[in-house]
């Protein structure tokens, strides 16, 4: 629906949100690295096993030819990496998807071994399976999982330590922990034919001290930090204010109008407020976040009564808060009967897909983000905004219903029944409170009619004051 003014939210404040930093631990300090930092530590190192080469091969005793000569080093206990901490230990090289290697102390030039070991369980690798370096044992266990479609459920919360000797405890984590580490579904044949070679194959450029490896798992870290900042910011539930006694006196459909359009006040201000919170948003200009608000607040209001109507045991009514939901035959009696029916339909398709509150948050702010690029000032960065959106929502999938090929197809078609309920609702709220006189608070009477900016910012001014 078209606004007649862009002026609505005049008075959001830019403060950005607190920026999700990975922290890198050596020790008791703190330091950052990013991947050319990772990959300028590598290079270093092989610099040094190069000079001490050079120097062997220089020496009367050195022995050409010899095995042991060209390795130094070997995987330490703690040098598994996570992908939630990223550990950096001093002169290390950065192994293969996640495994580090520490070199060992040389002495009268007998080297260590530095064995490859499995990105899942830290057993010695055969090689390079589904994308990362895994054994034997964690390569058919992951093509069992995906041929078969098997689903597995963690009893620990998801939890429990993957190791050689515990890989077998709990095969949840144990696959939760192969896609963590990297391996790739399209790499496992469809079939169950034996033999064969995988679809995957290792790129060329794809070496131990490529940058590819670290960008990959730097862009998972961002997704997760995303969606675990949108659910820390989820706004509370508005409560239900006393019924004006004035009411008491005038019809159900006048009262419901009154009661609905008091709540969609509530809820409006706290999603302000949540709006300025997701990363990303207040780096827009000011215009361009009005425009975001103007576009998607009633979307986002009715995107939040849905989902909250999936805890229901009946499936035919809506929750909208604690004490107020709604049936078909009460929607009828009140005028809201097709908005109600449309507003069921989209409960139906959400218990349909099953969607979990990750996916709820982040379709939220996807209908924030949804605006024509073309309206937006900063078309760059909102672009931006919306790839890390959908990356999370992706890598969220990915992880949690990899045998779900159809998931995300299935959660985006429901945005365009709520765009379409959004524009229904606006209009007929506007038209029934102007033909019966219902008194809306005025925020929410802003956000409807955006006439002139001096409505746009009066009552914004005061709400957002308290920030």
């Amino acid at each position: 629906m078209e606004y007649d003014s862009h002026k609505v939210l005049q008075v959001l404040y830019h403060p950005s949100c607190e920026s999700v930093m990975t922290s890198l631990e050596e020790g008791d300090s703190r330091s950052e690295l990013n991947p050319m930092e990772e990959l300028s530590v590598a290079s270093g190192l092989q610099e040094q096993i190069l000079k001490q080469e050079i120097i062997s091969m220089t020496s009367p005793s050195s022995s050409i030819g010899s095995g042991d000569s060209d390795t130094i080093g070997s995987v330490s206990d703690g040098g598994h990496m996570l992908l939630s901490d990223l550990q950096v230990i001093p002169d290390s090289t950065p192994d293969f998807m996640g495994e580090r290697s520490v070199p060992g102390a040389v002495e009268d030039n007998d080297k260590p071994s530095n064995p490859r070991l499995c990105a899942v369980c830290e057993d010695l690798a055969s090689g390079y399976h589904y994308g990362i370096a895994s054994c034997e044992a964690c390569k058919a266990f992951f093509k069992r999982t995906v041929q078969g479609n098997l689903k597995y459920l963690c009893h620990a919360k998801n939890r429990c330590e993957v190791t050689k000797k515990r890989r077998k405890a709990c095969p949840g984590c144990r696959f939760k922990k192969c896609m963590d580490m990297g391996m790739m579904l399209d790499g496992v044949r469809p079939d169950r034919v034996r033999g064969g070679r995988q679809k995957y194959r290792r790129r060329p450029e794809e070496t131990d001290f490529a940058p590819s490896s670290s960008a990959r798992r730097a862009k998972y870290r961002r997704a997760l930090e995303l969606m675990k900042l949108l659910l820390k910011i989820e706004p509370p539930v508005s409560d239900m204010s006393p019924l004006d006694p004035s009411l008491r006196d005038r019809d159900m459909e006048f009262r419901t109008m009154k009661i609905i359009t008091d709540l969609g006040d509530k809820a409006l201000v706290n999603v302000v407020h949540w709006a300025k919170q997701v990363p990303g948003v207040t780096e827009l200009s000011l215009n361009d976040q009005m425009i975001l608000l103007q576009e998607g607040w009633m979307e986002i209001l009715l995107w939040q009564v849905l989902f909250r109507s999936l805890s229901l045991t009946n499936p035919d009514r809506i929750f909208f808060t604690n004490g107020l939901s709604m049936d078909t035959e009460q929607a009828e009696r009140t005028g809201l009967g097709p908005l109600f029916n449309r507003g069921l339909h989209i409960v139906k398709k959400m218990r349909e897909v099953g969607i979990d509150k990750e996916e709820y948050t982040l379709l939220k702010a996807v209908v924030l983000t949804n605006v024509e690029a073309s309206r937006i000032e900063e078309a760059n960065n909102l672009r931006h905004l919306q790839n890390n959106l959908y990356d999370a929502l992706y890598h969220h999938i990915f992880k949690d219903y990899p045998g779900d090929s159809r998931r995300m197809c299935r959660l985006l078609t429901v945005l365009p029944l709520l765009r379409q309920l959004a524009i229904e609702s606006v209009e007929h709220v506007s038209r029934y409170s102007e033909e019966r006189s219902v008194p809306i608070q005025q925020l929410f009477k802003e956000m409807l009619q955006c006439t002139t900016h001096s409505q746009a910012t009066s009552s914004l001014s005061q709400n957002l004051s308290q920030d």
